[in-house]
């Protein structure tokens, strides 16, 4: 009987590329990774650490636009204040609350105080209607024809 041998076996260019046999008997080549666990690991990390990083963003987001509806609405309040009858008209006007803050990222509202005055100078109408006294002249106070405890002590 004769020996049959493949003569690529012997080829030093195609026994580099066999793949490497593992303990169980599988190819190393076949699954990538396969005996690494310490990447699996650190892969299993990576994707924790992205979630982590992805919610992080979400709570980012949404706390700064609670502060950005917080920041407008104290804007809102400084704006009544000073005498608009819609403080909406301040923003139509150009008002940029991101102009108007402090050092520390906190909204001044004192810049948005002088902002309104400034708006309301040029556009008076937009000013809270000023009630009406449709009185003829001076009012005495009505007093009480009943005479009380205050009577005795004057």
């Amino acid at each position: 009987m004769t020996e049959h041998t493949d003569p690529m076996e012997n080829d030093p260019q195609h026994a580099a590329s066999d793949p490497e046999v593992t303990d169980d008997g599988t190819a190393a080549d076949t699954i990538p990774g396969a005996d690494d666990t310490a990447a699996k690991k650190a892969r299993r990390e990576a994707a924790n650490l992205r979630q982590r990083l992805k919610d992080a963003e979400a709570r980012i987001e949404a706390m700064s636009a609670q502060l950005a509806a917080y920041d407008k609405a104290e804007a809102m309040r400084v704006l009544d204040d000073v005498g608009f009858a819609n403080p909406e008209d301040a923003f139509l006007a150009g008002l940029n609350l991101d102009e108007l803050r402090r050092e520390d990222g906190g909204l001044d509202t004192d810049a948005v105080r002088a902002k309104g005055e400034e708006i309301l100078s040029e556009r008076r109408h937009w000013t809270k209607p000023q009630p009406l006294d449709l009185a003829q002249g001076a009012r005495a106070p009505i007093r009480s024809s009943k005479p009380g405890w205050g009577a005795l002590f004057d």
